[in-house]
């Protein structure tokens, strides 16, 4: 497990399940509602929590908040099955009993895996666990407010360098009323020829960069295009690994994630697409919305996206530094595919829409234009500002023009 929105997200989709069983069973025994209230303020808390570590990434502390949120997880897991079990008769899946009556289910709170004790245990230590995430937030943002309010230490002073006092030219005599001024003044400084300033440098250097989508045939392209052009017009570039992926692509490496994507447990019908075969070709409309439509781009770069076939999810896909993906379908479903991967990896998983500054934090397919044609070129201008606040929060790059795709093809 790491500590990202991506793997919170999946606890709060777990935590949601568990509270529509518990609105949806009528004449709970007062444990099991007390126990469904409790998941609904740990709702709340988790969408707070997860704010607040996309603000405050790089936490002192990763390694026990996570073991915190760990112990979280586990025990929303068994708080799922209480209510999953409880609501089919289910008296204990370890003993493979059921009760066949559901009349009988008032017996079902005092037998085997359901007794009194613990289920209190369950909500005790999901209290004391959340308590330290929550005073963890608490005196993380007191020591941030502190930070700011200290003043800064004044600049030291200098001896300045001993001046000679500057040579003043006698003033011009004011003209008298019959001298008419003069017809050839002083012609203006020439206008600066100096190039634009590099682009801020970054303090991370190296790194490597997986975009998701469903199919890899548009969004993901276009972020992989934009990405490559700034590497080719602005290096240094952060990022020197720079790929693509379709989650819902059947890759034919013998490394390929698609049997254990086919077998997750998905959160909601909608977030599971059918799997297709890799080397479906990019739309063309998508690659044209970044080099220029009808343009050349930068042949450097568009030549690795001649012939090009859409890619599927291979085990390493935790192994980049980055995981960025458009929408949170793709977010929930990815924290489960870690999870079925074994938690394994350093990736941090991102959603490109929280950098967009305001609007809708989705980045969705692009919309239809008249005729019916997808306007890719919008939607390479939505992505292009989704990648500039997510270079500019997270690795501290900033280039010296405004990405655009138009800008960035052209050069």
């Amino acid at each position: 497990m790491s500590l990202d929105p991506g793997t919170i997200l999946s606890i709060i989709d777990l935590v949601q399940r568990a509270i529509t069983i518990y609105k949806a069973v009528d004449d709970l025994p007062q444990q099991m509602s007390q126990l469904g209230k409790r998941m609904e303020t740990l709702n709340v808390f988790l969408a707070s929590f997860s704010t607040f570590v996309k603000g405050h990434p790089r936490t002192t502390q990763k390694q026990d908040l996570t073991l915190y949120l760990k112990n979280i997880e586990e025990n929303v897991e068994k708080v799922h099955d209480l209510f999953d079990r409880y609501q089919k008769g289910i008296v204990s899946r370890s003993h493979d009993l059921d009760l066949r009556f559901r009349w009988a289910t008032s017996m079902w709170f005092s037998l085997i895996d359901n007794s009194p004790e613990k289920i209190q245990a369950i909500m005790d230590e999901i209290e004391h666990y959340t308590n330290m995430l929550n005073n963890y937030m608490t005196l993380e943002l007191l020591r941030l407010t502190q930070a700011a309010l200290q003043p800064k230490p004044a600049p030291k002073a200098t001896t300045p360098a001993t001046k000679k006092p500057p040579q003043t030219a006698p003033k011009a005599p004011s003209p008298s009323p019959t001298t008419k001024p003069s017809l050839n003044p002083r012609p203006p400084p020439a206008a600066s020829t100096t190039t634009p300033a590099p682009p801020r440098p970054s303090s991370r250097t190296g790194l490597s960069l997986l975009v998701i989508d469903p199919s890899n045939t548009g969004r993901s392209l276009q972020a992989e295009a934009l990405l490559r052009l700034l590497a080719h017009r602005f290096p240094p570039f952060p990022f020197t690994k720079i790929h693509s992926a379709g989650f819902f692509v059947r890759d034919t490496a013998a490394d390929s994630c698609a049997a254990a994507i086919a077998r997750l447990d998905y959160a909601l019908p909608m977030f599971q697409k059918p799997i297709t075969p890799s080397g479906a070709p990019p739309q063309a409309e998508a690659l044209a919305g970044v080099f220029g439509l009808g343009g050349d781009g930068v042949p450097e770069v568009r030549k690795a996206f001649e012939g090009r076939g859409s890619r599927g999810v291979r085990r390493g896909v935790f192994g980049y530094d980055f995981v960025a993906v458009f929408t949170k379908r793709e977010l929930v479903n990815l924290g489960k595919l870690r999870k079925a991967l074994g938690g394994e990896g350093k990736a941090r998983l991102v959603h490109l829409g929280d950098y967009k500054g305001e609007g809708f934090r989705e980045i969705g397919v692009p919309k239809k234009m008249r005729g019916g044609k997808e306007n890719w070129v919008k939607k390479a201008e939505e992505i292009c500002t989704a990648l500039e606040g997510f270079l500019k929060k997270e690795v501290k790059w900033v280039p010296p023009v405004a990405i655009k795709n138009g800008a960035l093809a052209a050069a």
